[in-house]
């Protein structure tokens, strides 16, 4: 594997909504962002032949989405009232408004998501918020994929959200036999399915406005990598209650 990297830095203020603590008061960062993009193989002809990509193009799509943010003020939206928005635009003050907690793992995301809009082969993203304290959103995050059979929305039959409206993925594979399963056609290892990764499962979650998340199958604990894929819809600003079934 081939690994580009560089690095672009911006200062901010920001606060965080709702927190406990210093980072509550209006403050300012000095962040850095490291992002790397990867290929196989490097190209083969043209301008970019034995390059993974032209070292500018990546080095100057990072700079221009930081300096976007560079000498702002990030708040979350609905964090501020109207008239204190208003009142900071009308004193001229540079204001960036995002529909997330401006925190150093939204800003990895963001990052990741903007340079992927671009058509960069992102590998990861680190973001610092101070010279110690970074956040790495790895790759294995977006290139892991799950062997997903089917996906719906219905009403939970059981457990402690019985009544509730819910969202069900269902995974490939079970390593047992019970005579009252009626889902024994998704437990053969090959079973059609669509391989769908944590970023792409949490896009169709957003889609329908689900709070409540059943893992199922077959076994989905048999799912490799399945931790990473909890962890991810337990971590989104959904506040989903994850429930895994078997």
């Amino acid at each position: 594997m081939y690994i580009l990297e560089t690095e672009q830095s911006f200062d901010s203020a920001h606060f965080l909504s709702g927190y406990e603590g210093k980072c509550s008061n209006l403050h300012g960062h000095r962040w850095r962002v490291v992002a790397r993009i990867a290929m196989d193989e490097l190209n083969k002809e043209g301008q970019t032949r034995d390059m993974v990509i032209d070292f500018g193009d990546f080095k100057n799509a990072l700079k221009k989405l930081t300096d976007a943010l560079d000498h702002s003020f990030i708040f979350e939206t609905g964090s501020l009232k109207e008239r204190t928005v208003a009142a900071l635009k009308d004193e001229g003050f540079l204001l960036h408004e995002v529909p997330f907690r401006p925190t150093a793992e939204q800003f990895s995301r963001y990052f990741y998501e903007q340079l992927k809009g671009l058509n960069f082969p992102v590998y990861d993203i680190s973001v610092y918020e101070t010279p110690t304290n970074l956040f790495h959103l790895p790759g294995g995050f977006f290139m892991i994929t799950y062997p997903v059979v089917e996906k719906f929305v219905s009403i939970n039959g059981e457990g402690q959200k019985a009544g509730k409206i819910a969202a069900f993925i269902r995974m490939r594979g079970c390593n047992l036999a019970c005579n009252y399963c009626d889902t024994s056609w998704a437990n053969t290892k090959d079973c059609p399915c669509e391989f769908l990764s944590a970023e792409e499962l949490i896009t169709w979650l957003k889609e329908h406005s689900i709070e409540n998340v059943t893992l199922t199958g077959g076994e989905p604990l048999l799912t490799e990598e399945i931790a990473p894929l909890i962890e991810a819809l337990g971590s989104t600003d959904l506040n989903l209650l994850v429930d895994v079934r078997f």
